[in-house]
């Protein structure tokens, strides 16, 4: 068995990573396309489903339905193909995995230990899947509350004929990357309005692989954002006095950086983590970007440890008039010169009406 398969890529600007697993898909409160059994409804996965963000809590009353697709790409039939998912905020480096994840009959049965991930529910079971075709399963699952407004899914699969051994692998991302039978979805579906901000700006998490502070670099890909098109940032501030990153002025007129004036306009104020803890954001260094031909914008310095989280608030303005419907780009992080991880945002642009 296996999971996301390599997709084309027809647009030259854009990278798919090892986190946007095209075989997850949520079907969102709302928007939930079928209420018929997804078992073996590869072509209504494929053509039909699209994901959408999850919703979290129990406020709207209504459960998100989570697919996962497997692959069985060999010349015999899979039998008994067991397959999991697991929940995590979005962090541009994902935390470790729980210590017991690979024990017992981990990671199939029991629950993780931490807070970090959270199982979403059972196991789901396919008797057999044919060779060359694939399997769909699917959960109802209610996000906690406390949840993150973003998250990611870890998915892992296996069967009798080819049981999944992750070899002790506690690193998520680095499962993903050197097993096929295990996918992640850190991709985010956001609408906006051209000429506006988006109304809540999205958090993302960072943290480091190690227990020691390191220095990261923060890679932000602009994908096939429109030119004109302006971001804006702020980082918190782990010690509570200062934040995560800041820069001299000498250093932001390199990189292209504007202090932002009136920074409530682009991010809310109080923001929570996953503990009901108020993030201290610092908005004295809040800053804006506009992209142009250059296609990434590169922040070093950043601290981080798998100790200590640093959290940072974005927003974005494309500008009047885009000729795009879709726009897609990347927060990356990087420990040396390979991504550790990162997400990606997918924006759907709507058009302002004139008054």
């Amino acid at each position: 068995m296996s999971l996301c398969e390599e997709r084309s890529n027809l647009d030259p600007t854009v990278n798919v990573y090892h986190w946007e697993c095209e075989d997850i898909k949520v079907d969102a409160p709302k928007d939930i396309t079928s209420g018929l059994p997804p078992a073996k409804n590869d072509f209504f996965f494929e053509t039909t489903l699209q994901h959408r963000n999850p919703k979290r809590g129990t406020t709207n009353g209504t459960t998100n339905r989570i697919y996962a697709q497997v692959h069985n790409r060999g010349v015999s039939k899979a039998s008994n193909v067991k397959v999991r998912l697991f929940f995590a905020d979005a962090y541009a480096s994902l935390p470790p995995l729980p210590v017991n994840f690979w024990s017992g009959v981990m990671p199939f049965t029991g629950s993780p230990l931490g807070e970090a991930w959270t199982a979403v529910g059972e196991t789901q079971q396919l008797t057999f899947v044919e060779p060359g075709k694939p399997g769909i399963v699917s959960w109802d699952w209610i996000i906690p509350e406390s949840a993150n407004e973003h998250s990611c899914l870890l998915m892992v699969t296996s069967s009798d004929e080819n049981p999944l051994n992750g070899a002790g692998v506690m690193d998520a991302d680095e499962l993903v990357l050197h097993n096929k039978q295990v996918g992640l979805k850190n991709l985010h579906i956001e609408n906006i309005l051209e000429g506006m901000p988006m109304s809540i700006a999205p958090v993302i998490n960072f943290s480091g692989k190690h227990s020691s502070l390191r220095p990261a670099d923060l890679i932000l890909e602009w994908g096939n954002l429109p030119e004109g098109t302006k971001v804006f940032f702020t980082f918190s501030m782990p010690d509570g006095k200062k934040a995560a990153l800041s820069f001299t002025e000498k250093e932001m007129q390199k990189l292209g950086l504007k202090p932002i004036t009136g920074p409530k306009k682009f991010f809310q104020p109080k923001r929570e983590n996953r503990r009901g803890e108020i993030i201290a954001f610092d908005f004295r260094n809040a800053f804006e970007v506009t992209v142009g031909r250059r296609r990434k914008l590169v922040l070093k310095g950043l601290r981080v440890s798998s100790k200590v989280i640093v959290y940072a608030q974005f927003n974005v303005i494309i500008p009047k008039n885009a000729k795009q419907d879709t726009a897609r780009f990347s927060i990356t992080q990087h420990e040396g010169k390979a991504a550790s991880g990162g997400s990606t945002y997918v924006l759907n642009i709507g058009k302002s009406r004139v008054s």
